[in-house]
């Protein structure tokens, strides 16, 4: 157990390197002159090109690129992350300390949130395995698992602020502004963990020491507590706490929808700014995160079941029993089939305008009604779903093609091959595609090309 420890310790010192040296690439291959954007940042009235190279000089840029990157290492080994560009006199690790905070209490509460609610559901749902209780709980997970979580928390904000007038919109004023936006962010982790310990439970019932233990003549609810509830939890230990970074990395969204002062929102802010140092350093404190709490969880599960023994499942056989997968199929087909006849189904020209209408309610001549414009809501979402269905499918396809490849060399060579995948693995689940979206929307620009 020794070695392993050790070696998983050593094996984070490139992945930490591979991280920085990602997001320190990132900067450079930004098209625009860092110089420029700083100086058009601080509003200089007159930009020059001597100018421009006294700026270049002043933040390092007329430097060799591995000497910049070894002296911005060496910088962030020190905690200085440079200064930003919007305010100079202000540093990045000062505008992240300021704004982390609201970030970790917003994170804090929404993984209180994911264990109050999903532990006892879950655990509901795998005794009364298919009762009404049950019935009712897998659709409510199917439906929040469904939702946008910026759709979730515009909904609340609707119903619970608006309607209902119980909680503050958005803001950051005490407690009650931060009820609504850390269960938007955790409702669809709740959702999935209520799956997983629904699943695990019902896995481990059929497993022989419970028979053992009921010829034992133990009671009902200490099996189901003491034996299968702990074995049922280990795997969902290590997920949740490889989702604490996903909190708060994913916190970015709904920062922005409640207006919560956290590091999403300064992250949005910066990319509007293009303020690239904050960018940057929001990307490496977020994968750093990854990183450590994959290295503690890791350990801890290796710990805690050194077995990893691998468990079975007979996919097919449980899908084709279980009648809301069937249903969840046969919606995503039905939609696909949608978006391919879309021309032939919709009822009116998706990007034809009609400004007398806008706004219309739901009409036989508008299923959905009319947005601004007055074009057809209910068209332009079936013509939305082409080429949200080509992403999917590309995106597909490379995943599986990619992952194969790399799984069966890992698989085939092990050793060494093994590790340096694992560990390329490591650094690619370290960025959240939230993260990586917006760095790309940053880098590139917002364009449908670059999508």
């Amino acid at each position: 157990m020794k070695n392993y420890i050790i070696m998983r310790l050593l094996a984070t010192v490139p992945l930490l390197l591979g991280i920085s040296f990602l997001c320190f690439v990132f900067i450079n291959l930004i098209p625009s002159d860092p110089a420029e954007v700083a100086l058009r940042i601080r509003q200089t009235p007159i930009i020059t090109e001597e100018l421009i190279a006294q700026t270049r000089a002043e933040l390092g840029l007329d430097q060799p690129f591995l000497v910049r990157y070894a002296h911005w290492l060496w910088d962030c080994l020190h905690f200085d992350l440079g200064v930003s560009y919007t305010n100079p006199a202000r540093t990045v690790l000062g505008e992240i300390g300021r704004c982390l905070p609201a970030t970790l209490e917003l994170a804090g509460l929404s993984l209180v949130y994911v264990i109050v609610l999903s532990l006892p559901i879950g655990f509901l749902s795998a005794v009364y395995k298919d009762t009404w209780f049950d019935r009712i709980m897998r659709g409510v997970v199917f439906a929040t698992t469904a939702m946008p979580v910026y759709w979730v928390g515009l909904l609340l904000i609707w119903i619970v602020s608006i309607k209902l007038d119980l909680l503050p919109t958005s803001g950051y004023g005490g407690f009650s502004s931060l009820i609504l936006p850390a269960f938007t962010v955790a409702l669809s982790y709740i959702s999935t963990y209520i799956r997983l310990i629904r699943n695990n439970m019902l896995e481990n019932m059929r497993e022989d020491y419970v028979l053992y233990a009921q010829a034992r003549g133990l009671k009902q609810c200490g099996i189901l507590v003491r034996h299968i509830l702990k074995n049922s939890l280990q795997s969902c230990v290590t997920a949740i706490g490889m989702s604490i970074p996903q909190l708060i990395a994913g916190t970015i969204v709904v920062e922005n929808v409640f207006a919560w002062p956290g590091v999403g929102r300064l992250c949005i802010a910066s990319i509007f700014n293009r303020d690239y140092p904050v960018i940057q350093a929001y990307v490496l404190l977020v994968g750093v995160l990854f990183v450590f709490f994959n290295l503690f969880f890791d350990i801890l599960q290796y710990v805690a079941d050194p077995r990893l023994r691998e468990r079975k499942a007979l996919m097919l056989q449980q899908l084709f029993k279980n009648p809301m997968a069937l249903l969840c199929m046969g919606i995503v087909l039905v939609t696909a089939l949608l978006g391919i006849f879309a021309p032939w189904v919709a009822p009116n020209d998706p990007y034809a305008n009609d400004i007398l209408n806008k706004f219309d309610s739901p009409s036989w001549q508008y299923p959905l009604g009319t947005d601004h414009l007055g074009r057809c809501v209910f068209s332009r979402m079936l013509f939305g779903i082409r080429p949200t269905l080509f992403l999917s499918l590309l995106t597909m396809l490379g995943t599986i093609g990619l992952g194969v490849i790399m799984g069966i060399t890992a698989g085939y060579f092990r050793g060494t091959v093994d590790e340096v995948i694992m560990r390329v693995v490591d650094v690619m689940l370290s960025f959240p595609s939230q993260i990586i979206i917006l760095a790309v929307v940053a880098l590139l620009g917002v364009d449908i090309r670059n999508v």
